[in-house]
């Protein structure tokens, strides 16, 4: 059994230590040890509650609902955004280095779509998943892949997930980097808390798995320049915004 990770250091400077060391940053506080901002997005509601005040029963009605959570509301200094474009510096290196701008490399490296799911955009990797690893550009759990007008796709950008229900996901850029989570009305089959197989039967029980109604916090990292900033929750990208970003980037980074 795998034993609980705690922060050595105050979450005051915890940016600088992820910074510094991110292919080991695999810890996170427990929800219990501080009560953030939470704010819905989907359905979207502008105002930050505590998150004590978060539903502890799932929904009834609409079928998903998004949650996102900040330790602070206080606006990004040049700390913070150094370190925001210092781990965006690191995904473009890495996302380059191993060749996930060619979808077919990203499929041959175990990224997938998950069966039954109508989600065309996250490819996950099972083996990333499982591992004991957080916020390691060479090992992203996703990788989100958009359709371009050719019929090809494209790669937007990494999506990061936390090691257990029970983590909050590392802040290393303050309220930049604000992670989210998803709260279904029907359960999904999970193993170990972070692998979703499929959507639970309609008595709510799994054939492998255990059923689940809210995901592992996550964290979007996009290649591209979002209308939402590089972290941003919401998945729209119109094809002609993605294309442009995307074609921009490459001949900014010399792809």
């Amino acid at each position: 059994m795998r034993s609980p990770r705690r922060f050595e250091t105050a979450l005051s400077i915890l940016a600088s230590v992820c910074v510094a060391t991110f292919a080991g940053c695999d810890g996170a506080p427990s929800r219990d040890l501080t009560d953030r901002h939470a704010r819905r997005f989907i359905p979207f509601d502008s105002n930050w509650i505590p998150e004590s005040e978060v539903p502890k029963e799932p929904q009834k009605s609409p079928n998903q609902v998004v949650w996102e959570f900040t330790e602070t509301l206080d606006e990004p200094g040049p700390a913070e955004r150094r370190a925001a474009q210092e781990w965006l510096d690191r995904c473009y290196e890495s996302a380059q280095r191993h060749g996930w701008h060619d979808f077919n490399r990203g499929i041959a490296e175990g990224f997938a779509r998950m069966k039954n799911s109508s989600d065309p955009y996250h490819y996950r990797n099972e083996e990333y998943i499982r591992d004991d690893r957080i916020l390691d550009p060479d090992r992203p759990e996703f990788l989100m892949y958009y359709p371009k007008p050719d019929g090809t796709r494209g790669l937007a950008g990494l999506m990061f997930i936390t090691r257990d229900l029970h983590d909050h996901g590392p802040q290393f850029a303050g309220r930049l980097s604000i992670w989210h989570r998803h709260v279904w009305a029907r359960p999904q089959c999970v193993e170990k808390g972070v692998v979703a197989l499929e959507l639970a039967e309609p008595d709510g029980s799994c054939v492998r798995g255990e059923p689940r109604h809210d995901s592992p916090e996550m964290l979007h990292t996009w290649l591209i320049d979002h209308p939402k900033g590089p972290f941003a929750t919401s998945m729209i990208l119109p094809p002609r915004t993605f294309v442009a970003g995307l074609e921009q980037r490459m001949r900014e980074r010399g792809f």
